[in-house]
């Protein structure tokens, strides 16, 4: 079932690697024109103003991983008809205040039969 999601995700990393930054090959790429990837409303390459409304709650903290860098993230306890569950944002703020990386993330996720096929159609539509 996960078959055509997963060959769509590896042409796109193919892409990625052919595509990466020669400079500093550790760090995403950010800051593009033509950069259209968005995790709830955050876009890559967008300069994020920490002091917005739209980042209160969010706690950054130096990254382990990219120096200079902040990891900041956003975690709620949300509920829906099928049951409670945690939403967490989170993003990669580089020196000059872009976001480098972006991710949400939902556990557990629920589905009704059916759904999981119907979910992974529309990712990949939004992919290509």
């Amino acid at each position: 079932m996960f078959k055509q999601f997963f060959e769509i995700m590896k042409e796109i990393q193919k892409n990625n690697d052919r595509n990466q930054n020669k400079n500093d090959p550790q760090l995403p790429i950010s800051g593009s024109p033509a950069t259209t990837y968005k995790v709830d409303a955050i876009e890559l390459g967008e300069h994020i103003d920490l002091t917005a409304d739209r980042f209160r709650g969010y706690s950054c903290i130096p990254s382990d991983s990219y120096a200079n860098h902040s990891f900041c993230k956003l975690t709620k306890k949300e509920r829906e008809a099928r049951g409670e569950f945690t939403s967490t944002s989170s993003f990669l703020l580089s020196p000059d205040g872009r976001a480098n990386y972006a991710n949400h993330s939902i556990a557990p996720a629920f589905w009704n039969p059916g759904e999981v096929q119907t979910d992974i159609t529309k990712l990949i539509k939004g992919i290509r």
